[in-house]
């Protein structure tokens, strides 16, 4: 699938604060229209590499690479959507195809697109909802953004007819009411928080660094979308992992064991395809990660002792006693912090073709997000 990675540091990016609204416009931009439209002022390709210059800083640092969607030109072998790496403050660079014209020309410009996601219902105050897009499940995110400046409310349905009313919430009002939470800020303000979002188009991961720590230790988090299940032919396998409160945060919580399950949790419908939400669970290799019950938090010292490498486990999720499938995307490091915020790690070996993002989380966690079009 097309991976996209959306960051705080792009250029007209959606500015994400303790006030109401600010999460909405966030996951507006990301998900649906996508942000940061910049006017390529020359564009050139030799050898099949097309080098653009942007009037303004494109946000990404030197050496990263990024997707971004090119339009406009007149010759339209330039106009795709393509990993570009970043080679100056307003320079990159992309591939595109053999007998592309030397040089471009018309109006063109570089922008972050969207992931595909629609929200057929308007919204109304700071209460929205977004639709995951065609070839997924097709299940909707309510996010009231306004119950708290700092703080969202989130639920997931099946189907909505209205804000106010939808089919199969995932969690139920009786397991949470009123949705689990999103802290966005830790303090009700206009003060801007880093974040990055990462989006295969079904699913996505937000991580919001609302206590502006720069190691990224007190992050904030929360996971939507469907996930590859062990059974065919599943049309339940959505998962929505929020806070059980705005000082809690889940995505990076595992179970040393299948058999319970963690808060904030839920799958629409069990593996049976019956039923309504059910709270789920979701462990690593428990073994080779000293039992940690939260990513990265434990394991053996890196580099590992034995042949120096750099050792990580797929995360499973289970419902009753049933393992039901994996969370795509992302990985727990099986060692006690390995690398650092915003470090990348080009694995050899099994994971040959992947990358991955290591972000921190809060207590003395860490989880390793695929940035690479791999899951």
């Amino acid at each position: 699938m097309t991976v996209r990675v959306y960051r705080s540091t792009d250029y007209g990016h959606p500015v994400l604060t303790g006030t109401a609204g600010t999460l909405l416009a966030l996951l507006k931009a990301c998900l649906v229209d996508g942000y940061g439209a910049n006017t390529v002022s020359v564009l050139t390709q030799s050898g099949g590499v097309a080098t653009a210059t942007c009037v303004n800083a494109h946000g990404m640092p030197l050496g990263t690479s990024a997707k971004r969607t090119i339009s406009g030109a007149n010759e339209s072998g330039y106009n795709i959507e393509a990993t570009v790496t970043s080679t100056g403050t307003n320079t990159f660079t992309y591939t595109v195809a053999g007998g592309t014209p030397a040089s471009a020309t018309g109006s063109i410009s570089v922008k972050c697109a969207g992931s595909g996601w629609t929200k057929p219902i308007a919204d109304s105050g700071n209460i929205g909802m977004f639709k995951q897009p065609a070839g997924s499940n097709g299940f909707c995110l309510r996010v009231d953004d306004v119950a708290t400046a700092n703080v969202a409310r989130v639920v997931a349905y099946e189907s909505m007819a209205s804000l106010a009313s939808g089919a199969n919430a995932f969690p139920t009002n009786v397991q949470f009411p009123s949705g689990m939470y999103m802290l966005k800020s830790a303090s009700s303000d206009s003060v801007e928080r880093a974040w990055v979002l990462y989006c295969n188009g079904p699913l996505f991961y937000l991580v919001v660094n609302q206590s502006s720590i720069a190691d990224w230790s007190a992050s904030s988090n929360m996971g939507f979308g469907d996930f590859p299940s062990y059974r065919s032919g599943d049309v339940f396998n959505t998962i929505l992992i929020g806070s059980a409160n705005p000082s809690s945060h889940a995505l990076q919580t595992l179970s040393a064991s299948f058999t319970s399950a963690l808060v904030g949790h839920y799958v629409a419908r069990t593996h049976a395809q019956t039923g309504t939400s059910v709270p789920c669970n979701k462990g690593a290799d428990s073994y080779k990660g000293a039992s940690q019950t939260s990513m990265g938090a434990a394991g053996q010292a890196y580099p590992a002792p034995a042949d120096g490498g750099l050792y990580v486990s797929p995360v499973w999720i289970s419902e009753n006693s049933t393992v039901r499938g994996v969370l795509p995307g992302i990985y727990a490091p099986l060692h006690a912090r390995p690398l650092d915020t915003g470090d990348i790690w080009v694995p050899t070996g099994d994971l040959a073709g992947k990358t991955f993002e290591a972000i921190n989380a809060p207590g003395t966690s860490q989880m390793f997000f695929e940035i690479s079009d791999t899951w």
